[in-house]
């Protein structure tokens, strides 16, 4: 029985002596757990991208601005790696006309992957032409088998903002009874007005387009006498920009501000 009762005391002391020491975080599991001579690999992610310019709501061309990332094939290391890259021959855009945040991707300790900030330089490009940039990352012997190399195409879109100020549709119908369900329809920032009238031989709209403005379309409806109608659309500077029918083809009419720019 003492036997017993010391050996229910010595249990019970050791196992307060165990619980009296922590259990270890993860964090020191892991710094515990790496091994140094793992393999580990470095490749870029989302290796290929087509990228535009864009159209702030004041009609200016916005920058293009996108991330490159790397990523690390393998555990995570205890300590910073940078990783360099180099750009590659068959570049085509010029170093004016994109800045990277730096010469080279760091993935932090711990982590499994970095980036880096490309921008375009908008004022460089040149409109509708499409440019590539080509990296290669150069990580030695920790090089990817696959993914090591980058390509973007990048483009300034063609982009000429419509003329601000009050616009003109001056229609006609040859029989003198309206259009008969035609119309012209006005698309301003994809807000649509069709504009028509149901009895006379003419009619003139004054159309207010915003010097926010970034979309401007206008289109014929088809109605019951399209061989009657006529139309001409007139621009802020008294330019005629659109003058169609008798019998105008349904659908958009085309107009491009490029067309028409001063």
């Amino acid at each position: 029985m003492k036997n017993y009762i010391k050996s229910i005391t010595i249990l019970s002391i050791s196992l307060a002596f165990f619980s009296c020491d922590h259990p270890e975080t993860s964090q020191e599991l892991f710094q515990d757990d790496v091994d140094p001579n793992a393999p580990y690999y470095f490749q870029f992610a989302n290796a290929s991208k087509k990228l535009e310019t864009g159209v702030s709501p004041e009609g200016s061309l916005v920058d293009i601005e996108t991330s490159i990332d790397a990523v690390l094939l393998g555990s995570p290391l205890n300590e910073d790696v940078v990783i360099p890259f180099a750009v590659n021959s068959a570049t085509t855009i010029t170093s004016d006309q994109y800045e990277l945040s730096a010469d080279a991707i760091t993935i932090p300790k711990g982590q499994t992957s970095g980036s880096i900030t490309l921008k375009s330089v908008v004022e460089n490009m040149t409109a509708g032409q499409k440019e590539y940039l080509v990296l290669d990352l150069d990580a030695g012997a920790n090089n990817a088998t696959a993914g090591t190399q980058l390509s973007y195409e990048m483009l300034r879109i063609v982009y000429c903002p419509p003329i601000s100020g009050t616009w003109t549709i001056d229609g006609q119908d040859a029989w003198g009874d309206g259009w008969n369900d035609a119309a012209v329809s006005v698309n301003i920032n994809d807000t649509v007005t069709d504009y028509t009238f149901t009895d006379g031989s003419s009619k003139s709209w004054d159309i207010d387009v915003p010097s926010t403005t970034t979309k401007l379309k206008f289109a014929f409806i088809s109605g019951a006498w399209d061989e009657e109608v006529t139309f001409q659309i007139t621009d802020p500077n008294g330019n005629v920009v659109i003058s169609t029918g008798p019998t105008p083809t349904p659908g958009d009419l085309g107009y491009d501000p490029c067309d028409w720019e001063d």
